[in-house]
Parts: structure tokens; C-alpha cells; sequence
């Protein structure tokens, strides 16, 4: 294999890079010793610090030959941190080629891992016979459970043979012991490692095998849109250029809007509008909601500040949970806070919606007393559709709930017009505020008065707006109609 032949040829010339030095040493020392007339005590002083040097300088070496290691002990292919600068160091025009066993986790679990090993080597080993027929001595990296990367030069027949290796390969049997392979393959052409990785797992998983031909290019394209559209984001992120609408919510209580969602639109360098639905999840992906949720919350309130209502207002605004339950992110956002002149009119409402429950919620509570100490409201979004919602309700003092617009939608079924009925009723006991969004309609605004709900919100009850004209909006109007 490639990576063995590369590491024996690392450990001969590291093994000169050792000897020589001390040999030297030694022959020098020789050389003072027989030829120099001096002391029998001086003689041994030198042998003595010449030892010190040579046994310090051979264990430092050692050192760095840990540090320095290139292969992966289980699968013998080159480890991740090597076959990364391979890549890197490989031609632009090379092929980076991914291949999964998509199964590892289950061959792990079911025989053991000492078995799982035993499938990642010889794998390893079928790889390397089978790639190095059509290109000889290719470079071969694990860069994590049973996926490994290949470095593969400027080939016409690059599709041609990744498909026949996931062809004569995929489901067989290593020590009896079914495997199922995912693959896919990009050029490199000046993308970054991480994008290289990231472009090959979104292919394995979108694509299963299939994107050949003319889907590949369609996806390939899609890529490279999607690749244009995060360089967009991170620009209007780091330029805050984002833009503030707002939505009035009704209370139907006070028969007044005093509930305002805020809505984020970022805009590209062209001035053309970025929407929620294309830049949360390239967002979440990417790792950037802590300085996603800063730049928003610095808008807000320099919207505010600047010309603050006179009227008492709930201005409620959306942050990630990953940015709620950071407190380096906690101590930003507070400092931003300090700054806001006038804010006696205003307070604000963190939005936040999650799909699975964090299991710490000692922490959460920790977390959510932090907010609540500074007087700030927490608002729980798409309330109703999973377990999610009810085990935060268990464990965490939230202010506002936004029912999920399925309850909207499904408002005249039987069914769900009890289960929102049951849910208004139980939160009402809880002391937690109720909103009902997504309202179209005014017969559905009227309808849903009646369930008892405290908010309602959507285009029939008041649309988006800027800012504005949302503090004319609000001056004048007292009712729906």
C-alpha cells in the first residue's frame, strides 16, 4: 500500500536524520580523546556531556516523529491531518474521490469493534488493489470512521471507475461480513479542504450513488450555487447588511398590537433580498449564529434607539438556542443591551425553537435565569409539533408560546381545534401568553378569538412593514376592522 511504502520511507530518513548527528558527535569526540593530550578526568567529562547530548537529541527526535506520524494505525492508509495536506498540495486539477462504508457504525455495534477494525484495514487494502490498476500509486486517507478520501490525478475515466468500484463492491462481504459503500468524487479546482469534504459528503447523501451524467452536472451546478450563495451570506453578515421588517401581533385581550415579531431579510452585495428559508440553514451549517444573532440584535436596536415608540411594546426577535446557551455570546448580547437609550417604552421577547431537547437542563435553567435576571421575555416557536415542546414547558419558565401554523391551517378539523383548545387552556393555568400566527383570513382571525387565545398574528390581522410605518401603524389603529 502507498501510505506503508511513504511511512517506511519517512522512518529510513528519519532514522538518517538520527544517525548521522550522533555518528558525527561520536567521531568528534573520538577524535578529542585519542588525538588531544588531556586529562583522563577531562576526557570523561567530555564523554560524558556528548552522551547527555546524544541520548537528549535522540529522545527529542523521537518526539517529533510522534508528532509527525502520517499513517492511521488501524486502517494503514494515511491519517486525516496527512492526506489533508496532500490535498492540498495535490494539483488543481486532480480528483478528490470519497468513499463510505455507510455501515460502520452498525458493523461496530453488531460484532465489535475489533471487528470493525479488521473491516477498515482490509477495506483499506481493496481500495488501494483495486484504484492502483487505472493510476497506480494513489494516496489513501481515513479521515474518520469508515470513510476515506483518495487523491486521484486528471482523469477522463474518473466517474467510469468509481462506478465500478461501488459496483463490484457494494454489499459484498469482508470476513462475512456485509458492507455497504457510498462514494461520489470532485475536482478540486482552488476549493479549500473543508469545502472539498463538505461538497463530497452533502453528494454521498443527496445523490445515494446515483448522480451520473446529466444529474451530476445538475448537482453539481447546484453546488456551486449553493458554494455562491454562503460567500453572499458571510458578506452580508460581516457587513450587517440585514433588513428589519416587522409584524404586529393583535392582543385580544387589550384589544391592541403591542406584540411586534421581528422578520430578517439579508441582502447580497447586488442589493437583492437573501429570505429566511435559504440563509438559516447555510447558517446553522457554516457555525455562524453566534455573529448572525449579534449583528441582528445590534439592527434591532439601532432601529430602536434611534427613534424609540411611545407606546409600550413587546418587540420579539429570534435567536439560535446554540447562541442562547453561550455564554460568551451571553455577555456580548448584554453589553449590546447597556448601550439602548430610551428603552422604558420596550421590551423584548427571545424567540427560539428547537427540535430535539438538550438534555442538561440544570444548565438550561442556569441559562435561562441569566436572561431572566435582565428582564428579558423567552418565547418558544412552532409550539405543538413535537415532544420538544412540552419537556422545555416541564423545565423551563417560558413567557410566550407561537403555536405552529399547522394548528392554523387545520383549524376547522375537529381534532386539532381540540387539541388547540387543550393547549390554550393548559398554558393559560401556566401563565404563559399564547399566539396564534399565520392568520390569512379574517374569518380565522374571528374564529380564533373565541378559543381564548391571547395573540393573533398574520397578513389578515396586520402585514409586514418597516419600521416606519409600524410606529404610524400603531399610533392609529386600536382594532382588526
Amino acid at each position: 500500500m502507498y501510505a506503508q511504502k511513504e511511512d517506511r520511507k519517512k522512518k529510513l530518513l528519519f532514522s538518517i536524520r538520527v544517525a548521522f548527528p550522533i555518528l558525527f558527535l561520536f567521531g568528534l569526540l573520538f577524535f578529542v580523546v585519542v588525538f588531544e593530550k588531556r586529562s583522563v578526568w577531562y576526557d570523561l567529562f567530555i564523554i560524558f556531556l556528548g552522551t547527555i547530548a546524544a541520548v537528549y537529541y535522540i529522545f527529542l527526535m523521537l518526539f517529533s516523529q510522534i508528532r509527525e506520524k502520517i499513517v492511521d494505525d488501524i486502517s494503514q492508509t494515511f491519517n486525516r491531518n496527512y492526506i489533508k495536506k496532500l490535498v492540498e498540495k495535490s494539483d488543481e486539477k486532480s480528483y478528490i474521490v470519497l468513499i463510505s462504508i455507510d455501515n460502520i457504525k452498525e458493523i461496530n455495534e453488531r460484532y465489535g469493534i475489533e471487528n470493525g477494525d479488521t473491516i477498515l484495514r482490509k477495506f483499506a487494502y481493496l481500495l488501494d488493489s483495486f484504484f492502483s490498476k487505472y493510476y497506480k500509486e494513489i494516496p489513501i486517507g481515513r479521515i474518520k470512521a469508515g470513510d476515506f478520501l483518495l487523491v486521484v490525478p486528471n482523469s477522463e475515466n474518473i466517474e467510469t471507475n468509481v462506478k465500478e468500484f461501488l459496483d463490484s463492491c457494494d454489499n459484498m462481504f469482508l470476513d462475512n461480513i456485509q458492507i455497504k459503500l457510498l462514494g461520489s468524487y470532485i475536482q478540486k479546482d482552488h476549493l479549500t479542504f473543508k469545502q472539498i469534504v463538505d461538497g463530497l459528503y452533502e453528494d454521498i447523501y443527496y445523490c445515494q450513488n446515483n448522480c451520473i451524467g446529466e444529474k451530476r452536472e445538475r448537482h453539481l451546478k447546484k453546488r456551486k450555487d449553493i458554494l455562491k450563495l454562503e460567500q453572499q451570506i458571510k458578506r452580508a453578515i460581516d457587513q450587517k447588511k440585514l433588513e428589519l421588517l416587522f409584524q404586529p401581533a393583535f392582543n385580544c385581550h387589550t384589544k391592541r398590537y403591542d406584540l411586534i415579531q421581528t422578520i430578517i431579510k439579508l441582502k447580497d452585495e447586488n442589493g437583492s433580498i437573501i429570505h429566511p428559508s435559504q440563509f438559516y440553514p447555510i447558517i446553522n451549517r457554516l457555525g455562524l449564529e453566534n455573529r448572525f444573532d449579534l449583528v441582528l440584535t445590534e439592527k434591532l436596536l439601532e432601529t430602536i434607539s434611534n427613534d424609540s415608540p411611545s407606546q409600550h411594546l413587546f418587540f420579539c426577535f429570534p435567536i439560535s438556542p446554540f447562541s442562547l446557551r453561550n455564554k460568551r455570546f451571553a455577555f456580548e448580547f448584554f453589553k449590546l443591551f447597556e448601550r439602548l437609550q430610551q428603552k422604558s417604552t420596550c421590551e423584548f421577547v427571545i424567540q427560539f425553537h428547537e427540535t430535539s431537547l438538550y438534555k442538561d437542563t440544570y444548565f438550561s435553567k442556569k441559562i435561562v435565569q441569566w436572561y431572566k435576571k435582565r428582564n428579558f421575555f423567552l418565547a418558544f416557536n412552532h409550539f405543538g409539533t413535537s415532544g420538544t415542546s412540552m419537556e422545555y414547558l416541564q423545565n423551563i419558565a417560558i413567557d410566550f408560546v407561537f403555536f405552529d401554523k399547522m394548528y392554523t391551517k387545520k383549524l376547522d378539523e375537529q381534532r386539532h381545534r381540540t387539541i388547540l383548545t387543550y393547549w390554550i387552556d393548559m398554558l393559560h393555568v401556566l401563565d404563559v401568553q399564547t399566539v396564534l400566527p399565520f392568520i390569512d383570513k379574517k374569518e380565522i382571525a374571528q374564529k380564533v378569538e373565541l378559543l381564548g387565545v391571547d395573540y393573533i398574528q398574520g397578513y389578515a390581522v396586520a402585514p409586514l412593514m418597516e419600521y416606519k410605518i409600524l410606529k404610524e401603524f400603531i399610533g392609529e389603529k386600536h382594532a382588526i376592522w
